[in-house]
């Protein structure tokens, strides 16, 4: 049960990071433009 809690914790932590690295990747290549 705790494996299974600190998998889903680290998995969604994973997204929020990527989500925010694309979204800001994404405001950077829109105003380099």
């Amino acid at each position: 049960m705790k494996f299974l809690v600190v998998a889903t914790v680290l998995v969604l932590s994973f997204i929020a990071v990527a989500n925010a690295s694309y979204w800001r990747y994404a405001h950077s290549g829109n105003s380099g433009k």
